[in-house]
């Protein structure tokens, strides 16, 4: 299952990267998600279809009616994959095609999931590193899940897992990666070192990260509703602190306009924190009653 957003650039290279590493043992599938790319993806997979030559390997070409997003364009790839086993990559080139004999190898040898594991990642930024490694610190630390630091959107599964997935996971917000370290059976590590792109840049930015780890962190954790508690009992005692300055430094006289603007400032704070919390689960809730398709597909090729 390869998604693919806006990389027409990439995929006839990585298109050819496959075919050089596939036998004559299986038969293959390539289930290209476009995920509602603008810049002629889906007439370059066009062309990458009538052109293939490869007998036993088969081309399906999915099309969003528009971007869905990474976590849709996986959902479907797994929603329409048929083979016995199903590996996930990006189309960009990054996720080395070297490994995908090792890891069907580990799928035959009864490993139900293979995560996929960078040890080092080509051309990360120091900022992306120290968000990465704090996002899993935090969301292993607030959630009862059992994550592994460094797992990517590059994993593999064998038919029965797709199938408990498929038909059991249909959250409207997900974390998929997350949701195939949990969901149980037995998994084997493959560790890896990411590649550069082939083209183009990464259509992560921090705004999407940052969506991306909240989303994962309030789906798999309640531990930030009941941060209220522990933000009243610090007020609650920053307030009989503050009760007592006063009343011994001023005897018994207002301490000023500083004190009361700075309290009031960190009580607001702390409550808009809250809502917010809050409102981030409420949302979540909203989109799951409202039962929208997870995404929609304009065509099938």
């Amino acid at each position: 299952v390869l998604s693919c957003f806006n990389e027409k650039k990439c995929i006839l290279e990585f298109y050819n990267q496959i075919i050089d590493v596939v036998d004559n043992d299986y038969i293959y599938e390539l289930l290209y998600v476009d995920d509602g790319s603008t810049d002629g993806t889906s007439e370059e997979l066009i062309k990458i279809k009538n052109s293939n030559i490869v007998e036993n390997v088969k081309i399906k070409i999915i099309k969003f009616s528009k971007n869905f997003g990474h976590e849709a364009a996986m959902l479907c790839g797994l929603d329409y994959a048929s083979g016995d086993f199903v590996i996930f990559m990006d189309g960009d080139g990054q996720h080395p095609v070297s490994k995908l004999k090792q890891i069907v190898e580990m799928l035959e040898n009864d490993k139900d999931i293979v995560m996929m594991v960078r040890e080092k990642y080509v051309g990360k930024s120091l900022f992306s590193n120290l968000f990465s490694n704090l996002f899993y610190k935090i969301i292993n630390k607030f959630s009862n899940a059992n994550f592994l630091e460094n797992a990517s959107d590059f994993f593999a599964l064998n038919k029965k897992v797709v199938f408990y997935l498929r038909n059991n996971y249909r959250e409207k917000v997900r974390f998929l990666r997350g949701i195939v370290q949990n969901v149980g059976f037995e998994k084997g590590v493959i560790k890896y070192d990411s590649l550069n792109r082939i083209s183009g840049k990464s259509h992560y930015n921090i705004k999407s990260l940052t969506n991306l780890a909240i989303t994962s962190i309030f789906s798999y954790s309640d531990m930030p509703l009941h941060i209220g508690i522990f933000f009243g009992l610090i007020c609650a005692f920053m307030g009989v602190v503050l009760f007592i300055y006063t009343m011994i430094s001023r005897n018994g006289a207002p301490s000023g306009y500083a004190t009361i603007i700075i309290f009031l400032c960190f009580m607001f704070s702390m409550l808009f924190i809250l809502l917010s919390i809050i409102g981030e689960y409420i949302a979540i809730i909203f989109k799951e009653i409202k039962d929208r398709p997870i995404y929609t597909i304009d065509d099938i090729i």
